[in-house]
């Protein structure tokens, strides 16, 4: 029994070791002797170890400092010769697959257009013949797949249950068809979710303890951090604000509820709001260039076009943003949770977005909760992807994948 506790607590160090180097390398060794908690000589051996078996790497960094008085310390960072991580994020339209360092740092990223009429069958086989072309450069060198879905999805049992306006997908157990195809670990996350864990491991949010995380990409979805770890509730099936109910006399959603968020607040009802504006007032909105498919309006047409002060588009905005809090104060008043960011394509840094829907949430939450801060994802929209590789990273730095 001693021997098991000490090999529990050497495995326990070895991992929050990795996980440090990993999510805030570069760092040296005294660094990191400090953010562990553990002693000099304890995380010295551990790191020599990770460095013999070339998972991790030290050396000394680049500077263009040249009148600096002595040599800099060494920094400790991942290896290039560490094993990898693949990630797969599966969206209405498209799906990616990426390989990835431990330290979330992308290899090879590749997205593709599902084909009309997708199956579940072929739904696979396109994943896995996808995961050979992206693995066959790195034989051997993949921990497992971390895989990001739209959801509903069940977490426990790796399964992909019944995402609304999917092909009529439903009730496809990936993880189990991956295990048993590729012999790899493989785990299932739905992408709010996936772009919350995003953030807490390789983003803005690893020192918050509390955070909502807000996916917009078609569809909306949320993601929990609360007390510093991913809330995933039962199942996994959680964060569908998208299809929680703001209008009981609402029209019935692909999902059989009534009166979802999803229904109110969407891109095809702004441009329906900026165009019957342009017909009303007889001008085209300013600053609006379309860039989707067949000369729609896309979300971020409609944010950067507000940015520049366009009339009609903040109006469009403004209706969205009123939808989205009557969603997110219910989160708000029942979690109190402070901070809210917010994943979406489009151009980089804060937007008229975050402000409008700060405002309108201030408005409306209970007292003593005015303190809100809501600010853009630094991944934008590729923090689910990015939290597909995060998934395994955190079953590897808590010790379920041997690395």
């Amino acid at each position: 029994m001693i021997g098991q506790n000490q090999n529990t607590i050497k495995l326990n160090n070895r991992c929050q070791v990795l996980k440090q180097i990993a999510c805030k390398g570069p760092i040296s060794r005294t660094e990191l002797a400090a953010s562990t908690g553990l002693t000099k000589a304890t995380s010295g051996n551990i790191v020599n170890e990770l460095i013999n078996n070339r998972i991790v790497a030290e050396d000394y960094p680049d500077t263009d400092n040249q009148n600096k008085v002595g040599r800099p310390s060494k920094l400790l960072s991942v290896s290039r010769e560490a094993p990898l991580i693949c990630g797969i994020l599966i969206k209405r339209r498209f799906y990616t697959i990426c390989i990835a360092s431990l330290s979330g740092s992308m290899q090879y990223t590749e997205t593709y257009d599902f084909p009309p009429g997708l199956t579940s069958s072929t739904l696979l086989r396109l994943l896995l013949d996808s995961f050979i072309t992206a693995s066959s450069n790195y034989p051997g060198r993949i921990l497992g797949i971390g895989i990001a879905c739209i959801g509903p999805v069940d977490m426990i049992e790796g399964e992909i249950l019944e995402p609304p306006n999917f092909y009529g997908i439903n009730h496809v157990d990936i993880c189990g068809f991956f295990r048993k195809e590729t012999g790899l670990p493989c785990y299932l996350i739905s992408d709010s979710s996936s772009g919350a864990l995003a953030e807490k491991t390789y983003g803005s949010a690893r020192n918050m303890p509390n955070y909502v995380y807000l996916h917009i990409m078609d569809g909306i979805g949320s993601g929990y951090i609360l007390n510093d770890s991913l809330y995933n509730g039962d199942r996994g099936i959680v964060g569908e604000i998208g299809h929680t109910t703001i209008n009981h006399a609402g029209p019935r959603c692909a999902c059989g509820n009534i009166g979802c968020l999803e229904l109110y607040a969407n891109t095809t009802r702004m441009e329906s709001t900026i165009r019957n504006l342009e017909d009303d007032y007889h001008k085209k909105a300013d600053n609006l260039i379309p860039t989707g498919q067949g000369g729609e309006l896309t979300f971020p047409d409609i944010i950067q076009a507000a940015n520049k002060e366009s009339v009609f588009a903040i109006i469009a905005l403004e209706e969205f943003c009123d939808y989205l809090a009557s969603a997110l104060v219910n989160i708000i008043n029942i979690l109190n949770v402070n901070h809210i960011i917010i994943g979406y394509d489009g151009i980089s840094g804060e937007n008229s977005f975050e402000r409008i829907l700060q405002e309108k949430i201030r408005k409306r939450i209970l007292a003593k909760q005015d303190n809100i801060v809501i600010r853009r994802s630094i991944f934008q929209g590729n923090a689910p992807l990015i939290g597909s590789i995060a998934l395994i990273a955190n079953k590897i730095f808590d010790g379920s994948i041997n690395f």
